[in-house]
C-alpha cells in the first residue's frame, strides 16, 4: 500500500533504513549476471521527492551518500510493503529499496507492486529490503 497523504511533509527530513536480508540484496551491473551481495549496515538519506501514482504516494525518493560493494550511490527509492496506508511520522514500515546513481522515477511500464514500478535511471543499481523510519539522530535538512 502507499504512504499516507501527509507524506509530502517529509520532504527535507532524514530517514533511517535498517537493512534486513529479506529476499536478498542484489547488485545489477550492465552486461553481468545479478550479483548477490551482503546486506549493508543501516544508513540514512534525505527525502527530496515523492512518486505519486493514481493520486497516492507510492514511493519516497531520497538523496543518499552511500558506498556499497565499491560503488557510490547518490539516490534511493523506498517503496512501502504494507496492507495499510503508512504514516512515517507515527510508525516505521517494511520497505523495498532501490539504490541508484541517478534519481529514480516511475517506470510507466509496470504497475504499482511490480519490482520494476520504479526505475533506477542508471544501469548500475542495488535492490534490497529493510525497515524505514524517521531518523532521530540528525536534524532536519542536514546531510
Amino acid at each position: 500500500m502507499p504512504f499516507s497523504k501527509n507524506t509530502t511533509s517529509l520532504i527535507g527530513k532524514r530517514l533511517l533504513f535498517e537493512t534486513h536480508y529479506g529476499n536478498g540484496w542484489m547488485l545489477y551491473t550492465p552486461g553481468q549476471p545479478l550479483q548477490p551481495i551482503e546486506f549493508p549496515p543501516p544508513f540514512e538519506g534525505s527525502v527530496v521527492d515523492v512518486i505519486v501514482d493514481e493520486g497516492e504516494v507510492r514511493a519516497l525518493i531520497c538523496k543518499m551518500d552511500v558506498t556499497f560493494v565499491g560503488h557510490h550511490f547518490s539516490w534511493g527509492a523506498f517503496i512501502a510493503r504494507s496492507d495499510l496506508f503508512i504514516d512515517l511520522n507515527k510508525e516505521p514500515v517494511v520497505s523495498n529499496l532501490l539504490l541508484s546513481k541517478e534519481k529514480p522515477t516511475i517506470s510507466g511500464e509496470h504497475p504499482y507492486g511490480h519490482p520494476g514500478f520504479v526505475k533506477p535511471n542508471s544501469e548500475l543499481n542495488i535492490r534490497g529490503f529493510g525497515i524505514l523510519s524517521l531518523s532521530k539522530n540528525i536534524p532536519k535538512g542536514e546531510m
